[in-house]
């Protein structure tokens, strides 16, 4: 009975690391040694697969002690091992996604091939445990029992299965974790290039130009070989078209699916994807795997499409990419529109500067000064064309301070709305009684349907600061970590202030936002930014990146906060040879000196 109490015991314990991190790799061995001190004497490792099954990287092997020391490390210290060289049964338990326990390695035939690993490694008994998530085995988990199989009994294999179990949670939990993370650096890094070919389309009104670089970008994010655009101009209706890759029936195939799918039986809102095994006959090619396919549409008509080819298999969030790609492309055509229209009326400059005049009203005072005499201020440089870059910093009550910023997606008058809607939705549910993640989550449930109606996102940090105790609430929606200039003895240091990142506002409408709480009175000083400091090109090609940032703040913190803005803004002109930013630029210092 106490023996069973202690498989339990180990359960519940496992179960708590599981659920309590999102990262497998921070407690596997933990979890390993838990199980372990329950079955006696034993050893254990865990295998996960790689590219398809052709590599099992081996995990978890600290209780082994001659097999990792029998398989060579790749360049990277890891053990990558061929699948093909195990056993026969473990390809049985991961086909069958079933345990296999070989209770004798040297009278079981379909253990022969390791019985030199056995002898070497001082095991007698083997069991294999699949490891599944989401229906598919990730990889496997072996026992090496050292006794005679006879010590061991079927609710000790029932136990380990248990273990085996809440380790497939852990990998399910760490991979969502990593795709989510993972889609926010394609979206940032997809939106960037859109943001710079806009640009550049703006400047020289070239749609060609304009569409060059998309086509291999695209393929880029979506890990695909071959890609093309085709849509319409606005000059006697010429069609421009860009293509990357070498796959010639693209072209075709593309051609029947965007004919195809006008048909009311094929009739879709956005864009569609084929993977192998589900491709309609009409596109069938020996040359295309895989295909992903958006309209381009402008009120409502199809001016065109984008499709992409040949990744070894497409998902919701390669259409979600690519949703993206058409909407900035849309809108980056409606700007060249407005641009061409400049050139012939320029009464639409004095439009603009009515909308940047609106925008500049939005922000709120600057310099302000709490009770402990630290001093919070703002310093804003939009780009030449609107931005949708903004912070807004008040006091809540006498007890309490709010500091919001935002980046909203994109250089347009639709960015500028936004932020003039979010600012809005900010005040409207701003409330001393509600934590930073409560009113985070309520401005995304609020704005999301408009958000994603046009395909647009926010990153957004809202903190909420208690005058008194200087204790910080903070709530984060995809932005950047703040950082944090501190005294440590005699060496002053920056920080990223790391807490969860959440998703950007406008992704997904039933977003929960979590609460982080640090110390302001903690640092000297700390600095809060948007993307265009950091993302900033220069010259050469490199950019501006946080550790540039770090060290002008360190050099600086003793310096007032103008001197320290004064101090940033030269070195980006230095880095980027250009007085006007590419892209907006928001910066909020708050000084404790």
């Amino acid at each position: 009975m106490q023996y069973a109490d202690s498989r339990i015991r180990a359960l519940v314990e496992i179960s708590t690391m599981v659920t309590s991190t999102d990262n497998f790799f921070d407690i596997k061995d933990d979890i390993i040694e838990k199980m372990l001190d329950v079955i006696v004497p034993a050893k254990a490792c865990v295998n996960l697969f790689i590219r398809d099954y052709k590599y099992a990287h081996l995990v978890c092997s600290s209780t082994l002690d001659f097999i990792p020391n029998f398989f060579k490390r790749n360049e990277k210290k890891e053990h990558h091992i061929a699948f093909d060289s195990y056993p026969i049964y473990i390809h049985e338990a991961i086909r069958e996604k079933k345990i296999v326990w070989i209770k004798d390695i040297f009278k079981d035939e379909r253990a022969k091939s390791e019985r030199f690993l056995a002898q070497n490694e001082g095991y007698k008994s083997r069991a294999v445990f699949p490891l599944i998530s989401s229906n598919e085995v990730i990889g496997f988990m072996t026992c090496f029992f050292i006794e005679e199989s006879a010590q061991y009994t079927d609710e000790d294999i029932d136990f380990i299965a248990s273990v085996a179990s809440l380790i497939g949670l852990s990998i399910e939990i760490t991979r969502k974790k990593r795709d989510s993370d993972f889609m926010i650096k394609k979206l940032r890094g997809s939106l960037n290039f859109i943001n710079k070919a806009t640009d550049e389309l703006y400047k020289n009104l070239n749609l060609d130009s304009f569409l060059k670089p998309l086509s291999k970008q695209i393929c880029n994010v979506t890990f695909s070989e071959s890609a093309i655009i085709v849509m319409k101009g606005f000059d006697k209706g010429i069609y421009h078209e860009s293509t990357y890759g070498k796959n010639k029936d693209l072209k075709v195939l593309a051609e029947n699916l965007h004919i195809k799918l006008k048909d009311k039986q094929y009739k879709i809102i956005n864009g569609k994807y084929f993977n192998e095994g589900n491709i309609p006959s009409f596109i069938k090619n020996e040359s295309i795997r895989t295909i992903l396919y958006h309209n381009l549409v402008i009120d409502d008509i199809v001016i065109g499409y984008i499709a992409v080819a040949n990744a070894s298999r497409y998902s919701e969030d390669d259409l979600k990419i690519l949703n993206i790609f058409a909407t900035q492309i849309i809108f980056a055509i409606e700007r060249y529109k407005n641009a061409s229209k400049l050139i012939e009326h320029k009464m639409m400059e004095k439009e603009l500067e009515l909308v940047q005049e609106k925008q500049r009203l939005i922000m709120p005072n600057n310099n302000i000064t709490l009770p402990n005499k630290t001093k919070v201020s703002y310093y804003f440089y939009p780009t030449a064309n609107l931005g949708g870059d903004f912070c807004d910093i008040f006091f809540m009550n006498d007890h309490f301070l709010c500091i919001f910023i935002a980046d909203v997606m994109g250089h347009s008058i639709l960015a500028n709305y936004f932020s003039a809607m979010i600012k809005g939705a900010l005040k409207s549910c701003i409330d001393d009684k509600k934590t930073a993640a409560e009113i985070l989550t309520i401005i995304n449930h609020n704005l999301c349907e408009d958000f994603n109606s046009l395909d647009i996102y926010a990153t957004a940090r809202l903190a909420i600061i208690d005058l008194k105790t200087h204790r910080t609430n903070i709530a984060n929606g995809g932005h950047h970590f703040p950082i944090g200039i501190k005294k440590e003895g005699t060496t002053i240091i920056a920080e990223e202030i790391v807490f969860n990142r959440g998703l950007p506002l406008g992704i997904f409408c039933d977003t929960k936002y979590e609460d982080d709480y640090y110390n302001v009175s903690d640092y000297e000083l700390i600095c809060v930014f948007t993307d265009g400091i950091i993302e900033a090109y220069g010259v050469d090609g490199e950019m501006f990146g946080i550790d540039r940032l770090k060290k002008i703040l360190i050099d600086n913190y003793s310096k007032s906060n103008d001197e320290i803005n004064d101090k940033i803004r030269e070195e980006l002109f230095i880095h980027t040879n250009q007085e006007q930013p590419k892209d907006d630029i928001m910066l909020i210092i708050m000084n404790n000196k």
